[in-house]
């Protein structure tokens, strides 16, 4: 429901509370399996490049509220695809971003990533993140490592954060046979940098690509920042273009002045204003027809309206590749557009049907959040309060899925999904178990009994939606 400014203010400390006891939980969950010997790796397909922007926009709101510059610069010698665990590849990376933003006050937090050997079918990757924060005394260093602690103990009560983080992070890079390291000085920043082992996935026959749409065009590019124009300019050069990239306003003006022809800008909100509006006032003359592109910062008022002037779009900063390339064939072919669209339908999330949504879980508030949370996502919901009464339930009513807790009285989940699939032979409805413990031996267990997933509590609302997707595209 909507609420007052000092209602949402109250509300955003529950929630920051409760998000910082939740991290303190994962965290110490996290270790102890990792100490135990219980934390198996997976060994599935992925794309490395896809990791770091997807680990860009897990610390982008913190780093825009700082005005903090993002920029990741992945190398043409990372393999487009390795073998290994996504999940914890992603928990490293996050896990140095946030603490480079987190200790950046101003400037810039730069991740390169690049591979280090030379062919095989395995692959070193090296990541590095370097920071322009406070930095670390140099007899803090390797302690970083070590659980429970930080560089300082004014730092935990100044930034907040458990310790264990670069523990973890160092100990999940060990099982990924790496090493991670670290270099700072007080007041220079600091860098990071940590190395991988991944095996290759098997070769695929690839077709001749088609000639790109985007060969030999004309981009021209206003950047503030010196490295990120560097990054941008070269991969738009990746994609075939020809590239004038500058850091002023002034030289876009006295080109366009000149009759300089270009297909596309890509202009940078920071650059100063008169600048910008001086070439903008040249483009309308000169080139009313070029299409320009805003690059933005999250939570920048120009991503709250139409872009301003002859502005076509608006792309956030960092800017993924993948967006990037898409956006320039929708300018470029129309052809490749729609193929661009449907090999990334992520980008905006599915429309959900009408799914009728069984919750049977017997604490009143885990109920109460789950119902409302589906009914924000379109769907309907009938609750129970113990496994019996959804083995009556779904006995009487027809359901596309039951979100059923493992713990509960008179019958627990276990033994009600048992039931519920004695009692009928189609597979109906989709059991999922919505349970604290996140152990594989609880997912096997549950797996084991007839459920068809798995959802660790407490989740989120993208968590809820993208189950639901899931159960969607794979349901007649």
């Amino acid at each position: 429901t909507d609420l007052d400014d000092e209602q949402r203010d109250f509300v955003e400390s529950i929630r920051g509370g409760g998000g910082q006891l939740l991290c303190l939980i994962n965290d110490i969950l996290d270790f102890s399996k990792i100490e135990a010997g219980r934390l198996d790796l997976e060994e599935e397909p992925f794309e490395p490049s896809r990791v770091v922007e997807e680990a860009f926009d897990l610390v982008l709101p913190r780093a825009a509220s700082k005005d903090v510059d993002l920029i990741h610069d992945v190398d043409d010698s990372v393999p487009p695809s390795i073998l290994g665990d996504v999940t914890r590849l992603r928990q490293v990376i996050v896990n140095l971003l946030s603490n480079a933003v987190k200790f950046t006050e101003e400037g810039e937090v730069v991740l390169t990533a690049r591979r280090l050997d030379d062919g095989g079918p395995e692959c070193t990757l090296e990541f590095v993140v370097a920071d322009t924060g406070i930095g670390i005394p140099e007899d803090r260093r390797r302690a970083l490592f070590d659980p429970f602690t930080q560089a300082e103990a004014s730092t935990t009560r100044r930034f907040g954060g458990t310790g264990l983080g670069l523990a973890i992070s160092a100990r999940l890079v060990e099982q990924m046979r790496g090493t991670i390291e670290v270099d700072s000085r007080p007041g220079e920043g600091a860098t990071f940098w940590f190395t991988i082992k991944a095996a290759m996935p098997a070769a695929r026959y690839e077709p001749e690509p088609e000639a790109s749409p985007m060969e030999g065009r004309r981009a021209l590019v206003l950047l503030e920042n010196a490295r990120e124009l560097d990054v941008f300019v070269r991969r738009l050069r990746s994609f075939g273009l020809h590239v004038f990239g500058r850091r002023s306003a002034a030289w876009a003006r006295s080109a366009l002045s000149r009759g300089e022809r270009f297909d596309v800008a890509f202009l940078d909100e920071r650059v100063q204003d008169a600048e910008m509006r001086s070439a903008l006032d040249i483009v309308r003359d000169e080139a009313p027809d070029l299409p320009i592109v805003r690059l933005a910062s999250l939570g920048s008022p120009s991503l709250g309206r139409s872009p301003c002037g002859t502005a076509r779009t608006t792309l956030v900063r960092p800017v993924k590749s993948w967006r990037l390339q898409q956006l320039l064939l929708d300018l470029f072919d129309d052809h490749a557009r729609g193929e661009s669209r449907a090999a990334r339908p992520e980008e905006t999330p599915a429309e959900l049907p009408p799914l009728r949504i069984l919750v049977a879980e017997d604490n009143p508030v885990n109920r109460r959040v789950a119902a409302k949370t589906l009914e924000r996502l379109g769907c309907t919901a009938d609750c129970v309060e113990d496994g019996q009464q959804a083995v009556d339930a779904v006995a009487r009513e027809e359901y596309d899925l039951v979100l059923m807790d493992v713990q509960m009285p008179v019958l627990d989940g276990l033994e009600a999904t048992r039931r519920i699939r004695e009692s009928r032979d189609d597979g109906r409805p989709r059991i999922v178990a919505l349970t604290a413990e996140a152990l594989t031996e609880q997912r096997a267990r549950c797996l084991a009994a007839g459920m068809d997933d798995h959802l660790a509590k407490p989740f989120r609302i993208e968590d809820l939606r993208a189950l639901l997707a899931s159960h969607v595209a794979n349901s007649p």
